[in-house]
């Protein structure tokens, strides 16, 4: 059966049928084709037809086997490979005499068969199944030279149609033929599209995507002896990369989606990398460390490449052999989005060997000698390496801005030199690799290096003038300045600094960005955010900053200034202030933080009122009212409300976070909540509010079911109007903040620490539990208080405990609130050296006005009540997983004023959580991170991420709120998450915050 296929191969590619040859005779005196040639086969010279036998046995033959091409005739082997590309005079007596070729692509060769003529052979392509030959006959014997006409051939790839170029010496029209390549099938016959003049020619016919090989030779040519080629219409560049979606077809050839061929569809996508099926004839191996270490993709055999499904990992390669024939080389990545990409190289002429870009070198300057590269050795371990040469190319400005090649080294040479680089100024260069075939690499990165900086004169010299062409009437000047001020760098910033206080607006824009751009523009971690507005306050006169976070060089620490003086608790009139607002609102380097000083005056013209339901002393212990579900008539909406307002109970927040859902839900007066007053829905209130209270009342009787609380989770989701259960969780963040646990009418105690000792707060603590003291206030001198070497955290179980820093109290050790017990923490730094700061295991902690420095998790609560007001949680130590608060089971988060910051997510894992006038930034990944069935509510507040602000997030509302993320503003989000149309400011894409995400008008009815 393979003999059988490749004596079918031979046949349809390699013999030159009889009729045409007579054809061509009547124009030329050659034979001139391409033939594919299977091992073991033999190729009759004199015919130009490859069988698996000779016809006889005094025929002139040129048999493949283990030891190369062998002839029976006489050969003359052309000595070297061609520089570049075909040779364009071949002599009839030029080479050395030989029988044997060696099999590798560019050997060319002279065969001479007496009176029948002479010809030439060159190796276009070897593999493991056969070789392609380009073929020649002369069957004039007095001729004595071969010449190509035109030499050198070359298609180009337009969007629409291919441009043909050509070199040659000869004069008159050419003949250009056409045929399309065929897949899995013999060749098409040649076609006359064109006679041309001239060096050019485009054929505007190609359809996209379309594949074709040109033959082109010179009209008014003795011998009609030309140049072939293969031209795409719509090839894609090999720079470009394509991003993978499911059951997307991917053409390797145009890159494009409105092919009609395909090479791979995408069967799988994630992560980890993409899995492909394969398209017609179309064979593909995934390439080994060993085999993607080298340039050259490896030979096809029988055991590599497959016409089967493949799995190509993030970070690997594939060799790819389209139908038509072309070697394409094929890599996965994964985007710092996310996003997986497809990068591809591909060669038309059927060559195996893809170049990379060479390393970026070192570069320097002599006045005497110029500009000089040094390489670093090849980091491929494969032979190409070692015999290519590196090409340098400059960018010409006076040329269009064109890239001219200024230096050519020699194979395996590293240092070169542009001994004429230009007066001083910035050079910009870029590097390829090439070989002596004449393949070339694709360019690396552009660099650009400053020609003349001595260092002295010159260079400040240089500056000044660059600084001043930022405000310079032409664009080109303007531009040329700033790439000069880049490419100096540090020496260049403190008058960059100084031109953040110019008068020209352009100058001073121009300044801030080029001192952005550079991370270390800013010395021995000063702060560059806090320079550039710091610069600009003292050009406007703005005086001293109302609070040092407004020069803060963490934008998260801006953000909470804008909050606590335009919304929050250091809101006061002050008009000294809102010019500090408007500058941020104009030139903080964040974006998000830009929209949130645009955002607050808005915000701050319809405050939130603080409203606090009537709720009286708790009666949660007492009877419950005997409510009949089928008597909905005799009851009332204020009898309802007056008995819930009584029932909620700040101790119970779950059950005072339903309850206060059902208030808002039975309002008449808020026409936020209700478009119309109705019986009906009075009726289906009133069913709701019995069902929560029904729900309560069993799991105050002590029913146990396994699986957790199914009586809050089921009162929870009675009420499903998202303004009604923002509201009353707003509710319960007030009333925990008005009447908190352990104030009101119960008697507390006071113990008071004598100094700033570890021993002391850990004895105090033990002495209160042990006396079984409830609702004390344990005060805390200023000071360092160290971590005990044998004690990790410090472990409280005392029901109402408040621990208050009077002063600057500094705690070296972490705090663990045991089950049952509510604890508050006031005025403390919690800075412990390793660990988690804060534990809750089904506890309640307050913090108020702490500092919570954390090498490792900010707060960890499991199945817990966290509150914090005017609290910040920030990582230490320089660890990226550090800070945040990570919450699981049944844990609420109440946060107001505060900032929580995270190298992974700032939230994670919340069952339900409220923040308001907050700031939240994960610095590495998610902002905020919700779990299965969770619920947020975002009021007023700042979320930024390095990907999504919002992730996993299923149900809740986001009010007057600016998310900042590097993949959108929310990602993976439940359908209940809805959003205010007013109030929601996203400097990117919201991402899938929009649309039917946006509720009808604002939920607080701002």
């Amino acid at each position: 059966m393979m003999l059988r296929a490749l004596l079918f191969a031979s046949c349809v590619l390699g013999p030159i049928p009889a009729q045409e040859a007579a054809s061509d005779a009547g124009l030329h005196d050659i034979w001139w084709r391409e033939l594919s040639v299977p091992r073991g086969f033999v190729l009759d010279l004199g015919r130009g037809m490859a069988s698996d036998r000779p016809a006889s046995a005094d025929r002139p033959i040129l048999a493949w086997g283990d030891h190369g091409l062998t002839a029976a005739v006489p050969l003359r082997f052309l000595d070297g490979l061609a520089p570049v590309g075909p040779r364009r005079r071949i002599g009839r007596d030029e080479g050395s005499a030989t029988l044997d070729l060696p099999a590798v692509a560019g050997v060319e060769a002279v065969f001479d068969l007496g009176e029948r003529g002479w010809g030439y052979l060159r190796v276009l392509s070897v593999d493991s199944m056969g070789c392609r030959l380009e073929y020649a006959l002369q069957a004039d014997q007095s001729a004595s030279a071969l010449e190509r006409d035109p030499a050198v051939l070359s298609a180009r790839s337009l969007r629409e149609g291919i441009e043909l170029t050509w070199e040659g010496n000869g004069s008159g029209p050419l003949l250009v033929e056409r045929r399309p390549l065929g897949i899995g099938r013999a060749p098409a016959p040649w076609e006359e599209i064109a006679r041309p003049s001239g060096v050019a020619w485009t054929d505007g016919g190609a359809p996209r995507g379309a594949s074709f090989e040109y033959r082109v030779r010179r009209l008014a040519s003795a011998t009609g002896f030309g140049s072939t080629v293969v031209g795409v219409c719509g090839l894609a560049p090999e720079s470009e990369a394509l991003p993978l979606a499911l059951k997307r077809r991917i053409d390797l050839v145009s890159c494009s989606d409105e092919s009609d061929r395909f090479d791979l569809c995408v069967e799988y996508v994630g992560a980890n990398g993409a899995q492909f099926s394969v398209g017609p004839l179309v064979r593909a191996h995934l390439l080994a460390p060993a085999e993607a270490r080298v340039w050259s993709l490896p030979e096809p055999t029988e055991h590599n490449y497959k016409g089967e499904r493949v799995f190509v990992p993030a970070g690997k390669a594939l060799a790819v052999i389209t139908g038509e024939g072309f070697y394409a080389r094929v890599s996965v990545e994964v985007a710092g989005d996310g996003d997986v990409l497809l990068r591809r190289q591909i060669d038309l002429s059927g060559g195996r060997t893809f170049l990379p870009a060479p390393p970026a070198p070192e570069l320097s300057w002599e006045a005497r000698r110029g500009v000089t590269f040094t390489f670093p050795p090849a980091d491929l371990e494969c032979g190409e390496a070692a015999t290519a040469s590196i090409e340098v190319e400059r960018l010409d400005p006076r040329q269009g801005g064109s890239w001219e090649a200024c230096v050519r080294g020699v194979r395996g040479e590293r240092e070169l030199t542009d001994p004429a680089p230009g007066e001083g100024g910035l050079a910009r260069y870029r590097f390829r690799y090439a070989l002596a075939d004449g393949s070339r690499s694709l360019p690396g990165t552009p660099v650009g290096f400053l020609v003349g900086d001595d260092g002295g004169p010159h260079a400040a010299a240089l500056i000044e003038r660059c600084v001043a062409d930022l405000a310079h009437a032409d664009f080109g000047r303007r531009s040329e300045a700033r790439d000069v001020l880049a490419a100096i760098g540090e020496p260049a910033f403190p008058s960059l600094r100084e031109a953040l206080a110019s008068s020209d607006p352009e100058q001073a824009a121009a300044a801030r960005a080029l001192l952005e751009a550079e991370d270390g523009g800013a010395k021995d971690g000063a702060d560059l955010a806090g320079t550039l507005l710091g610069s600009l306050a003292l050009a406007r006169g703005l005086g001293t900053p109302p609070s040092a976070h407004w020069l803060a060089e963490e934008s998260g620490a801006r953000a909470v200034a804008l909050i606590r003086h335009g919304l929050g608790g250091e809101r006061v009139e002050n008009p000294a202030r809102d010019p500090w607002r408007a500058l941020l609102a104009e030139s903080d380097p964040e974006a998000g933080v830009r929209l949130l000083a645009a955002l607050i005056p808005e915000l701050a013209a319809a405050p939130r009122p603080v409203v606090t339901p009537s709720a009286g002393a708790s009666r949660a212990t007492a009877d419950p009212v005997d409510w009949d579900l089928g008597g909905l008539d005799a009851l009332s909406v204020a009898a309802v409300r007056t008995d819930l307002a009584e029932r909620v109970d700040p101790t119970d927040p779950w059950g005072a976070l339903v309850r206060l859902q059902v208030l808002r839900d039975l309002e008449r007066d808020d026409p936020t909540l209700a478009l119309e007053v109705s019986v009906e829905r009075e009726v289906a209130a009133l069913r709701r509010a019995l069902l929560v209270e029904s729900l309560l009342a069993r799991r105050d009787a002590g029913a146990r079911v396994s699986g957790g609380d199914v009586f809050i989770d089921a009162a929870r989701a009675v009420v499903s109007d998202p303004r009604a259960r923002l509201r009353g969780a707003l509710d319960l963040a007030d009333l925990r903040a008005t009447r908190p646990p352990g104030t009101g009418e119960i008697e507390r105690e006071t113990v008071r620490i004598e100094r700033a000792s570890y021993d002391q707060v850990f004895d105090a603590v033990a002495g209160i539990e042990a006396a079984g003291m409830e609702n004390v206030d344990l005060l805390l001198p200023p000071g360092v208080y160290a971590l005990d070497a044998a004690t990790r955290s410090l472990r409280v179980a005392v029901n109402g405990l408040r621990i208050v820093g009077e002063g600057d109290c500094v705690l070296r050790f972490g705090l663990t609130v045991l089950e049952g017990a509510e604890v508050a923490f006031e005025g403390l730094k919690i800075a412990p050296p390793s660990g988690t700061a804060v534990s809750c295991i089904s506890s309640g902690v307050i913090l108020r006005d702490c500092t919570i420095e954390a090498p490792g998790v900010g707060i960890q609560a499991s199945s817990a009540l966290v509150e914090l007001v005017r609290t910040t949680l920030v990582p230490s130590g320089g660890s990226q997983n550090a800070g945040g608060v990570r919450m699981s089971g049944a844990s609420l988060l109440l946060a107001r004023e505060s900032r929580i910051e995270s190298g992974i997510g700032a939230l994670f894992g919340a069952r339900a959580a409220l923040l308001e006038r907050c700031v939240a930034v994960g610095a590495q990944r998610g902002g905020i991170i919700g779990t299965a069935g969770g619920e947020l509510w975002l009021v007023d507040s700042y979320v930024a991420a390095a990907t999504h602000a919002l992730s996993k997030v299923e149900r809740g509302v986001i009010e007057g709120s600016v998310l900042v993320g590097g993949s959108g503003g929310g990602g993976s989000l439940g359908e209940e998450l809805l959003a205010c149309p007013d109030h929601l400011r996203c400097p990117g894409s919201p991402g899938e915050l929009a649309g039917e995400r946006l509720l009808d008008r604002c939920p607080l009815g701002r």
